[in-house]
């Protein structure tokens, strides 16, 4: 009963069902990824046979707890480190319900994969909206773990994640040093980003601009579109600085590929009006899902790196012998 109530709310990206998509006797692991925002945790597995599944459950709303932690701005360096190693009663930064919000809904995302695999997990990797926010990374980080499970790869950022995926579908488009913009406008947020694309062989972050107070929930205010409109005039001010190979970075944006939760037409009508940005760069500009900027092309990079020749993680003590997934490695038999 469980297990096809949770299917109801699974969105399968391919033709098969997820029971076909997964033979345990395979030697191959399934990719893995948790993709986290300020409003909602959603899941992607992505399967040996190219199946990837985007898991949400649409009649869950987050908790105050958790939304409130995910909004929490990232404080200097050193109280970063004073919330981190000291109990919240001395601190009063509320790491302890900080750390409880996140494990409680890692650990709804760990049992609905549980519940497609039909067996237990010990990696799963994370995706958020901004690197920067180094407190909400090690938070996150601690709960993964007390939940058990392990990460294959470092938590990677949303919006790296999309334009590395519009390089990787698009290789024919790939040229030197071009400057991809993106930009998520969700419920919550704004989140700007730009990128060097170096023929599809490097993604160097350039700049990054995170805004929880610019978000579509913020539409009713009368300054709110305004507001978005300086924001990025600000954003994408030049020059760009320097690449990695100390050369000047283009003074113009190339690509654009944008995502949200919010991204409708009206956004994207107010970006055609933005002197910095216009008609045509728009109009051709690659629109993912959220889903497609973040846990599926995570769980795409988990997969790869899970079935690498090279890769050796320690699972929790005991985890792998209570699951199907990893008694048989493909680099096991070379």
């Amino acid at each position: 009963m469980f297990l096809a109530s949770l299917l109801r709310f699974i969105s399968l990206l391919g033709l098969v069902s997820p029971a076909e998509a997964w033979d345990p006797s395979q030697a191959r692991v399934p990719g893995i990824a948790f993709g986290l925002t300020p409003d909602a945790g959603t899941a992607a597995i992505r399967f040996p046979n190219s199946t990837v599944v985007h898991m949400a459950r649409t009649e869950w709303n987050q908790s105050q707890p958790y939304r409130t932690f995910m909004r929490k701005a990232d404080g200097p360096p050193a109280d970063v480190e004073r919330c981190h190693w000291l109990m919240s009663y001395f601190t009063g930064c509320g790491r302890d319900a900080d750390f409880e919000a996140v494990k409680v809904l890692l650990l709804d995302l760990k049992e609905m994969v549980e519940a497609v695999l039909r067996t237990n997990i010990c990696f799963a990797d994370v995706v958020i909206a901004d690197l920067g926010q180094t407190y909400q990374g090690r938070i996150i980080e601690e709960a993964l773990a007390a939940i058990g499970l392990r990460q294959s790869t470092s938590v990677a950022s949303a919006p790296k994640l999309a334009a590395l995926a519009y390089s990787f579908e698009n290789p024919d488009d790939n040229a030197p040093e071009r400057l991809v913009l993106v930009i998520d406008y969700s419920k919550s947020h704004l989140n700007l980003a730009i990128f060097c694309d170096d023929e599809g062989i490097t993604m160097e972050p350039v700049r990054q601009d995170y805004q929880m107070g610019l978000g579509a929930s913020n539409e009713i205010n009368s300054q709110h579109w305004g507001d978005v409109d300086n924001a990025i005039g600000q954003f994408l001010l030049s020059p760009f600085g320097d690449s990695y190979k100390g050369s000047p970075l283009p003074r113009h944006i190339s690509k654009l590929v944008l995502y949200g939760d919010a991204m409708e037409q009206r956004f994207r009508d107010a970006l055609m009006m933005h002197v910095k940005v216009g008609k045509e760069l728009v109009e051709k500009a690659y629109v993912y899902s959220p889903a497609g900027a973040g846990a599926v092309p995570m769980a795409e990079r988990s997969f790869h790196r899970q079935n690498s020749i090279d890769f050796y993680g320690e699972a929790t003590f005991g985890c792998k012998w209570r699951s199907k997934l990893y008694h048989k490695r493909a680099h096991d038999e070379l």
